[in-house]
């Protein structure tokens, strides 16, 4: 079980509800904190900060690159977003 193993890494603890015996609560440790605080950068949030410091111009040539390089590969009908898209974690 996942939760067994962050939880033996000290990375999680658990705690069972006090009325409902079957469900648990999980929550960061410290330790746990720290580690996320000191992975590095996700690429995509790393690519589009940097891309926003770029020139127009620049971004320009990179989106018409990249809408050529999928024209090549006949790539238009594939649908990337769910693949691509993250959100926060609640």
């Amino acid at each position: 079980m996942c939760g067994e193993s962050l939880k033996a890494r000290n990375l999680v603890q658990r705690q069972a509800d006090t009325i409902d015996k079957r469900r648990w609560y999980f929550s960061l440790t410290p330790t746990g904190q720290t580690m996320i605080e000191q992975a590095p950068r996700m690429l995509h949030e790393q690519f589009s900060e940097k891309f926003g410091q770029l020139q127009q111009w620049e971004q320009a040539q990179i989106i018409s690159a990249l809408e050529r390089i999928v024209s090549m590969l006949d790539a238009e009908d594939i649908d990337a977003a769910p693949i691509l898209d993250t959100q926060e974690i609640s």
